[in-house]
């Protein structure tokens, strides 16, 4: 067996989590293989074509795809995970550190807003600003809801309105605290702190509103930002890329046929790979516990832009939140994210726009998200169409593997950052595996001085 075919970590998948671990233990000068049997990287979190989009969607049980088939397939990313980046967390710092954010583009979100059962799509303020603008909130409503995100956006954990209150329901807490409507703090509990629930318990919602609150304003008045062509997929190409950069290897469409254990402490894994001319072998095996969180997906294609609010001009990032009982035929007892996106997005042709409808939920199709895109789409008939649910399934894990964190059922915001500590916490096990946990690593050393002028 040739020098070219022993690694001394070999990683199985290219999920983001596993992607961003990649990247910082081939710049710590380990000998790295990426392996994915798929023939494109990001795994679960992967961009897509149309047409490769429509594969993956018709291999999986339940699922149901128009049958129209559109022009220009490549000029769509989709991804399999619709996320967006707060503008302050792990995943923008891993991106500056690493290099990675030169490999790719990214754009703020314009909008967020939220659907009433009774007023349709209402927009959300987003800033102090914008609250003060608002028409439809009363003066004192906005003092209050000025003091609320105040209190939020400061130490709140010493204030006297957190004593015995943080194990309470985050809406009761926002009606006995701070004397807010019900329709404000229904705004507040899905299209700011974008809760699935009203009862999820105050102080996780706070400290996840509060690191929001302190997004705005560092790229600009939104919080949240989405990555060019898919997001996701398209970061966990960027890091796969950096990897490569400081010497991993990547084998792409290739099917493990068999992992062969160690036998001995300081033994090595043998993997055989479906039409590859021989077998690789490492000493440390990384490899994930789980593929997909349990949840429901539709994609629809448009060619008219969607209204969201009162406001003019035609959004090209925005997400609209659809609370529990606001639908009409709607059954999930969760909150229904649409994600919007278009050309300036570089994830769609010009005149077109990609709505992505997802929840967390278990044990339904994809069917059960028709009611909330009929909702969106009153006046607009879709040119394409896709629902599908993901299931939560548990792979195989060779013995003594190492595992990475799964990122499970997640909020709307929280994947990206959720995945960076996830690759960081991979890092770091491999490192003490390989009994180098004691010594002092940087996760991303320095940048060299070119790579610090690509950034400028």
């Amino acid at each position: 067996m040739s020098d070219e075919s022993a690694f001394d970590i070999i990683i199985l998948g290219t999920g983001l989590v596993e992607s961003i671990a990649a990247a910082a233990l081939s710049k710590a000068g380990l000998k790295v293989a990426h392996l994915d049997e798929n023939a494109y990287y990001g795994g679960a979190q992967a961009s897509l074509s149309l047409d490769e989009f429509v594969d993956y969607v018709n291999k999986l049980p339940g699922s149901s795809v128009s049958p129209t088939t559109l022009p220009h397939s490549r000029a769509y990313s989709i991804t399999l995970a619709p996320s967006i980046i707060p503008a302050v967390g792990p995943l923008i710092s891993s991106l500056v550190s690493s290099g990675v954010a030169r490999y790719g583009g990214f754009r703020l979100i314009d909008r967020v807003s939220i659907y009433d059962k009774a007023l349709g799509i209402v927009s959300v303020p987003a800033s102090k600003e914008d609250i003060f603008k608002s028409k439809s909130i009363p003066l004192v409503d906005k003092r209050r809801l000025m003091r609320f995100l105040m209190f939020a956006a400061g130490d709140f954990e010493q204030l006297p309105e957190m004593e015995g209150t943080q194990e309470t329901p985050f809406g009761q807490f926002l009606t006995d605290k701070f004397n807010l409507k019900d329709d404000v703090a229904k705004a507040i509990t899905y299209a700011l702190a974008f809760s699935d629930s009203p009862a999820e318990p105050t102080l996780p919602v706070v400290q996840r509103l509060h690191r929001y609150l302190r997004s705005a304003g560092r790229y600009g008045a939104s919080p949240f930002l989405v990555g060019h062509y898919g997001s996701a997929g398209e970061i966990a190409q960027g890091f796969c890329r950096t990897a490569a950069v400081a010497g991993g290897v990547y084998i792409l469409g290739r099917r493990v046929t068999s992992i062969s254990s160690p036998t001995t402490p300081d033994g090595r894994y043998t993997i055989t790979l479906a039409d590859f001319p021989e077998p690789i072998t490492c000493s440390t095996l990384v490899c994930a516990s789980s593929t997909n969180s349990a949840q429901v997906h539709c994609v629809a294609i448009v060619d008219q832009p969607i209204s969201f609010g009162d406001e003019s001009g035609a959004p090209e990032a925005s997400i609209l939140v659809f609370p529990p009982g606001e639908v009409e035929g709607g059954v999930l007892n969760s909150a229904v994210t649409a994600f919007v996106v278009g050309e300036s997005t570089m994830s769609t042709p010009q005149g077109r726009w990609i709505i992505y409808l997802s929840a967390n939920c278990e044990n339904n199709s994809g069917d059960v998200l028709k009611p909330y895109l009929d909702a969106l789409l009153k006046v607009v008939q879709p040119l394409f169409t896709a629902f599908y649910a993901q299931k939560g399934e548990m792979v195989p894990v060779p013995e003594g593997a190492v595992v990475s964190t799964g990122l499970g059922p997640l909020l709307f915001p929280e994947l990206s950052d959720r995945a960076a500590e996830a690759g960081e916490k991979l890092f770091a096990d491999v490192m003490r595996r390989i009994g180098k946990g004691d010594e002092i690593y940087e996760m991303w050393p320095p940048l060299e001085q070119n790579d610090v002028d690509d950034e400028d």
